[in-house]
């Protein structure tokens, strides 16, 4: 359905899963390789955070195309970005962190990116990001310099993630703070359209692509398994 497209999803994350049954028959939907991997993790968070991603992808993407879940298979671009072997047109991208599962969906390239807010040393910006960057942020007085640290962090890799590359490129290759100093978030590449929003623990988006995203899905863990757990 076109009105799905062009949208943020996000899936939060309860800490405790006890529904064993239906993860079990969700399993059932994912590529062996992911299945495989999944059996070797021993880190439970993790392990629901990979699990519930794809499940996600796959709820989203089977609204957009009209295709059930389980005929949907990815590809992956020369990067390792993955994209819908049925409709490539369909752009999409995933991230999580924490209690969270991100994807945004697009008719154009998009990427995604979500982190946990929290303190940061200033030595990280002069490790990783761009001179400009690391400027702005030392100007910044202290109470501040987390905020934008983490708006700066998220919106990189998104970029990174929209273009395909991910972090096979540096994340100081590109500025989102001007020859002039300001803040911004297009002036390097004029049809870029960017996003950011916040969630509930201190969590922070950015989006980066093509098209303007048009608001936030929220879907819930359960559901999902009530969903491909039948049968």
């Amino acid at each position: 359905m076109r009105e799905s497209l062009n949208r943020v999803y996000a899936l939060y994350l309860p800490p405790c899963i006890e529904q064993e049954r239906l993860v079990q028959r969700a399993l059932q939907m994912l590529s062996e390789e992911k299945r495989e991997r999944l059996h070797k993790m021993k880190c439970r968070s993790e392990y629901n955070r990979i699990l519930f991603g794809d499940l996600l992808v796959r709820h989203i993407l089977s609204d957009v195309t009209g295709l059930a879940p389980e005929q949907l298979h990815f590809l992956r671009g020369p990067y390792g970005k993955p994209y819908s072997a049925e409709k490539p047109a369909v752009h999409f991208n995933l991230s999580h962190a924490g209690d969270y599962a991100v994807c945004a969906v697009s008719d154009g390239a998009v990427g995604i990116d979500v982190e946990q807010t929290g303190k940061c040393e200033r030595m990280l910006a002069r490790q990783f990001f761009h001179q400009r960057e690391a400027d702005f942020l030392d100007s910044l007085p202290e109470p501040l310099y987390p905020e934008y640290f983490f708006r700066l962090w998220t919106l990189k890799e998104a970029y990174l993630k929209y273009r395909g590359t991910g972090l096979s490129a540096a994340l100081n290759s590109v500025s989102f703070i001007g020859a002039d100093g300001i803040f911004y978030t297009h002036g390097f590449e004029p049809a870029l359209c960017t996003a950011q929003l916040r969630l509930p623990g201190g969590y922070f988006v950015s989006v980066c692509g093509k098209q303007n995203m048009q608001g936030c899905i929220w879907l819930d863990a359960d559901t999902l398994l009530q969903e491909y757990g039948k049968g």
